[in-house]
């Protein structure tokens, strides 16, 4: 984690467990941004996994365009 972390240049969204978080990973690195992050910006810090794939989540400073879904040929 320390690597990705130093090699960020525009953002990060991180794919993770949100129970894990707010349980037993709560103290962990991850716990620890993912609270400050929540106390910050309150629940608009989490996203649904569907709404990332249909390029319909809030993400500030990412423009994302609904698109086609592509179908393997």
């Amino acid at each position: 984690m320390n690597v990705m972390l130093t090699r960020l240049q525009a953002g990060m969204v991180i794919v993770t467990n949100r129970p894990f978080l707010d349980s037993s990973g709560r103290n962990t690195l991850l716990g620890c941004m993912a609270q400050h992050w929540k106390d910050e910006r309150g629940e608009a810090v989490w996203t649904l996994p569907q709404r990332i794939a249909e390029r319909t989540a809030n993400m500030p400073g990412v423009t994302m365009t609904p698109s086609t879904p592509k179908v393997p040929r």
